[in-house]
């Protein structure tokens, strides 16, 4: 599944003196080992009188981290993100920061230089003149009182008297928007751009809470998710405009295309990347396959992966998706 962040997000209060030497955007990249990062700063000395100062991770789509501000002068700076057990401080000297980042109490060396972060080069992604029509739209889970805001996109040549296969579209695990959108890449809107250009309709939605959708994802479940997505198979069906109607889900996303492939809610489905066995399972294979990646020994089982769980208790998502038998797949 793809809950992603190395960093997470802290807010802590800014502190001390300033001068003009260090201000603006300051970027570098951290080679931490197997793993290299681009680190950017955001200095603003006049905050407040004071200081301020967000850092980015772009790479983990963690932007705008709010830091403390230890100390912020003509040549230094000091900072740090208690949250994250992570400081760095840092010298000025012809035009260049040198410094040391530190977290979890392991140090890297890191050098800043002024100038805005580049921008990830994303050429797939669909450019104006399109080609094809789109319509901003919303669907409705009743039940939920849940509003679900989305993009119906049209094949390239559509008209109304022309009947054409939909798809429905649903993200993973975690808040998603329309586009599925991570690291500044969007494959739900990659997706709907090939398929109107083979003759296929698209509807890609906000999830609960994300963009213009309502309600929040907080105490909810695979199933719940489902719901919504049933509603807008519904919705679709309804409109009269479709010949077929069907779900294409990625990864938790494909998880529901399964199960409501088995309720007969859809005439086809596309799991991408949908799990096939019991949830904790699969849990288990995707943490020794990440631990073996950074070249950790593991061997974690169902049984001690359970034990770990068990300190979040009251996750029902997390306890719905563990005890799932994907047994309908058979």
């Amino acid at each position: 599944m793809k809950r992603v962040a190395l960093l997470g997000l802290a807010v802590m209060t800014v502190a001390m003196s300033y001068a003009q030497g260090i201000s603006g955007t300051w970027k570098g990249m951290l080679n931490a080992g197997n793993q290299k990062l681009e680190i950017v700063f955001h200095f603003d000395p006049s905050k407040d009188g004071g200081g301020a100062a967000t850092m980015d991770v772009p790479a983990q789509s963690a932007m705008g981290i709010p830091v403390r501000l230890n100390l912020l002068s003509a040549d230094s700076v000091s900072l740090d993100v208690l949250a994250l057990l992570m400081e760095y401080t840092g010298k000025l000297n012809n035009g260049v920061i040198t410094g040391t980042f530190r977290q979890f109490g392991v140090a890297f060396p890191l050098e800043l230089k002024a100038g805005d972060a580049g921008k990830p080069n994303r050429p797939q992604e669909p450019e104006s003149p399109l080609g094809y029509k789109t319509e901003e739209v919303t669907f409705t889970n009743q039940k939920a009182h849940v509003s679900l805001a989305g993009t119906l996109t049209y094949p390239v040549n559509y008209t109304p008297d022309k009947k054409v296969p939909v798809v429905i579209m649903v993200t993973g695990s975690g808040a998603q928007n329309r586009d599925e959108e991570v690291f500044a890449h969007k494959p739900f809107r990659v997706i709907a751009d090939y398929l109107a250009k083979q003759g296929i309709a698209s509807l890609r939605y906000d999830d609960r809470g994300v963009g213009q959708s309502t309600g929040n994802q907080a105490g909810y479940t695979s199933a719940d998710f489902a719901e919504d997505a049933a509603c807008g198979l519904s919705w679709l069906k309804s409109s009269g405009k479709f010949n077929q109607v069907g779900i294409l889900g990625h990864s938790e996303g494909g998880l529901i295309a399964f199960m409501l492939g088995a309720e007969g809610k859809a005439d086809f489905l596309v799991s991408m990347a949908g799990p096939g066995i019991k949830g904790d399972s699969l849990l288990v294979e995707q943490q020794n396959a990440l631990f073996k990646l950074k070249g950790i020994p593991s061997n974690v089982n169902v049984s001690t992966l359970r034990k770990s769980m068990a300190t979040q208790l009251g996750n029902v998502w997390l306890e719905y998706f563990m005890d799932s038998r994907f047994t309908y797949l058979y």
